[in-house]
């Protein structure tokens, strides 16, 4: 038994439950964040690294490089940001457990966590308006993606509404709208909440296609310079000025381009969905637009780690 290695997790799990202004490593991450799940440290010591990053990632979604490079940008934003708390946040957002739960595993009220999972969660938001921005490194035409995702989420009982109805989930849902880059590793759009009986294309032109004048200019369409052109799904026919979609007549090699953009923003919808928060219903109190709010967080937030984990070695798969 390694007591050496169970000495020194205990204390950095301690010592990471506090504010500090120490250089925290991917192996600081690692020892401590199973500490706090419940992973002691004699039994870290007999298992191997990978199975430590295993155990790491079944709760918090991620590997601790990733969640090194994030902590290092949160504390940047905010000096007395501390790891345990920033690590139940990612918690939360991964598992989705109800705060009595987590009070169980985290040793803090519920009152405590409801109030500081939804501060990290808002600092995670805020990096990623720094790191997800539309404009590509290279002045490519056809650079980007496009499809929209719908999400779970209770029903909106102060507002009774078949426009919340979600037909993929037969129940109540909200829809985003999230845009690739092609030859880069990065989510360069999101737009949403948006209501889930609105058609793809009605988002992605700010409007109808018969109120063309009334499209709302912060809409994808206008965000896209003339001659650039994104890659869509067949729920996009009808906008060629601005959207690539598979046809017949297309060359082969095109055709197999359009299929691998289109498998490729897929698996990113379905990265956003293993985080619970999302793949799971969404349940928040509070009247409409609070849901609302509380729900963009949480897809800001989601896209925000798995842009930090594309940038720290997980990233899509190329096009090429």
């Amino acid at each position: 038994m390694n007591f050496g290695f169970a000495n020194h997790s205990l204390q950095i799990a301690h010592a990471l439950s506090k504010q500090t202004s120490l250089a925290v490593t991917p192996v600081d991450i690692l020892r401590a964040g199973l500490v706090y799940a419940g992973f002691d440290h004699a039994r870290q010591g007999m298992n191997n690294e990978a199975r430590r990053i295993k155990w790491f990632k079944a709760f918090y979604g991620v590997a601790p490089l990733t969640v090194a490079a994030m902590f290092e940008d949160i504390r940047d934003i905010e000096p007395h940001s501390n790891v345990k708390e920033f690590l139940m946040a990612l918690n939360w957002l991964f598992l989705y457990d109800t705060y009595p739960v987590l009070s169980g595993r985290w040793k803090f009220s519920e009152e405590f966590i409801m109030k500081s999972v939804a501060e990290y969660a808002s600092l995670i938001e805020v990096l990623s308006r720094k790191k997800i921005v539309f404009d590509l490194k290279h002045d490519v035409k056809l650079g980007r993606s496009v499809d929209c995702c719908n999400f779970m989420i209770q029903e909106m009982r102060l507002d009774p509404n078949s426009k919340w109805y979600d037909h993929k989930s037969n129940s109540c849902g909200l829809k985003y709208e999230f845009c690739l880059a092609l030859r880069e590793e990065r989510v360069v759009w999101i737009s949403g909440p948006h209501v889930p009986s609105k058609h793809d294309i009605t988002v992605f032109r700010g409007g109808t296609e018969s109120s063309s004048d009334d499209w709302d200019k912060s809409s994808l369409y206008f965000q896209l310079k003339e001659g650039e052109l994104c890659i869509a799904d067949s729920g996009y026919v009808g906008q060629c000025d601005k959207l690539v979609v598979e046809k017949d007549e297309h060359p082969p090699d095109l055709k197999a381009f359009v299929s691998r953009a289109k498998n490729r923003q897929e698996t990113f919808h379905g990265r956003l969905k293993n985080f619970n928060i999302l793949g799971h219903r969404f349940r928040h109190k509070g009247g409409i637009e609070k849901k609302l709010r509380q729900h963009q967080m949480a897809v800001h937030a989601v896209a925000c780690i798995i842009q930090y984990d594309y940038d720290n070695g997980h990233p899509p798969f190329d096009m090429c």
